[in-house]
């Protein structure tokens, strides 16, 4: 074979080649070719792209609260892992452990938590870290928030004259 013919046969074969490449480019925007993707907004498909990313993600609805509000907390895992359960652990502006709380992990891989801010833990104002483990130590995600503002005086269930102590339990214990 002279290099005349092979310069041909090289030339047929880039054009070819070429030629089945074009239309995969040349789809539309509305052919899609996530067919699990249905309808879903394109904020939707980021956050299930960011999920297949990282093994386990947290997020909150707002990034600043009052001393009196619910802070829900809703997050996504990449994978089951059986039963295992979330584990959320919430530090405070001192590194102090403010709640600890296990929630199940739902078949369509999210979870969720509400959080109390009303807590005799949450009296601080300042930045508190709310951290998500699931399953081995190094599959975690954290949101952090910032609680802001007086902090409520609750009413006591004690009369002036008494002395008040409020134990573990709901019960108050009140004495002359």
């Amino acid at each position: 074979m002279n290099s005349y013919a092979l310069y041909v046969l090289i030339a047929i074969m880039a054009a070819a080649g070429t030629l089945a490449i074009v239309p995969t480019y040349a789809s539309t925007f509305d052919e899609e070719a996530c067919p699990d993707c249905g309808s879903m907004d394109i904020y939707e498909r980021a956050n299930m792209a960011n999920q297949r990313d990282s093994p386990i993600r947290v997020m909150t609805e707002n990034k600043v609260y009052d001393h009196n509000s619910e802070i829900h907390v809703r997050g996504y895992v990449a994978n089951l892992r059986g039963d295992a359960p979330v584990t959320i652990t919430v530090t405070g502006p001192q590194n102090n452990i403010v709640t600890v709380q296990q929630v199940e992990v739902s078949e369509d891989n999210s979870f969720e938590a509400m959080l109390n801010t009303g807590g005799s833990l949450w009296k601080q104002n300042g930045m508190y870290t709310i951290r998500n483990q699931y399953g081995p130590q190094q599959i975690n995600d954290k949101a952090v928030v910032e609680i802001t503002g007086e902090v409520s005086q609750e009413a006591s269930a004690c009369a002036a004259d008494e002395a008040c102590s409020k134990r573990w339990k709901p019960s108050i214990l009140c004495s002359f």
